[in-house]
C-alpha cells in the first residue's frame, strides 16, 4: 500500500471516531432538536459512562489498525529484478510451484501445501509449507529437511533470498482426503 493511500486512510479513520463526538460537544448547544438528546444524557450518568467506554475502545482498535497499516510489511504479487538483459519478473504462483516441486521430488510427503508472501522491500521471500507424510517417525527432522530444501531451492534456482520459512509436517492423510 502507497504512504499517500496509509495517510488517507489514517485521516479519514480519526475524522470517522471524532464526528460523532463533535456533533454532541460542540453542535449539541446551536440546534435546538439535539438539545433533548443532551439533556437525556446528561441526566444518565451510567450512559456517559458506557459511551466513554466504548470510544475508549474504538480509538484503541482504530490505532491497533493504523498501526498495522502503517508498519506491515508491504507485500507484492511478483517481484522485479533487473538484469543484463532487461527485467525479470518472478510471480508468487512460480515460486511456489517451484517450492512444491522440489519437496515433492525429494521427500516422501504428498498433498503439500505452499503458500508464499513476496516482500517489495528487500527483495525476499517469506513460505510457509504444509505436508503429509506416511512415516510416523522423526517428522522433526524432516520439516528441518524441506526447510534447508526450501532455503536452497529459492536461493539457488531463482535468486530469492528468504526471509523465514515454516513448515508443518503431519502424518497420515489430510483431513477430507478420500480413498478410492
Amino acid at each position: 500500500m502507497r504512504s499517500g493511500t496509509k495517510l488517507l486512510l489514517t485521516v479519514l479513520g480519526v475524522s470517522a471516531l471524532l464526528a460523532p463526538l463533535m456533533l454532541l460537544i460542540v453542535a449539541a448547544p446551536a440546534v435546538d432538536w439535539l438539545m433533548p438528546l443532551r439533556n437525556w444524557m446528561t441526566t444518565r450518568s451510567w450512559i456517559g459512562t458506557v459511551a466513554a467506554i466504548l470510544s475508549i475502545w474504538t480509538l484503541l482498535f482504530l490505532l491497533g489498525t493504523i498501526a498495522r497499516i502503517l508498519f506491515r510489511k508491504s507485500t507484492t504479487n511478483q517481484l522485479t529484478f533487473n538484469t543484463d538483459q532487461g527485467q525479470l519478473h518472478i510471480s508468487e504462483t512460480a515460486v511456489a510451484r517451484t517450492v512444491e516441486r522440489a519437496i515433492v521430488s525429494q521427500y516422501p510427503v504428498v498433498n503439500a501445501t505452499v503458500a508464499v508472501s513476496l516482500l517489495a522491500r528487500g527483495q525476499k521471500a517469506r513460505v510457509r509449507v504444509e505436508a503429509f507424510t506416511q512415516q510416523n517417525q522423526d517428522l522433526k527432522q524432516l520439516g528441518a529437511d524441506i526447510e534447508q530444501t526450501v532455503r536452497t531451492a529459492l536461493q539457488n534456482t531463482l535468486g530469492i533470498p528468504v526471509e523465514k520459512v515454516r513448515v508443518t509436517v503431519a502424518s497420515g492423510r489430510p483431513a477430507g482426503a478420500r480413498v478410492i
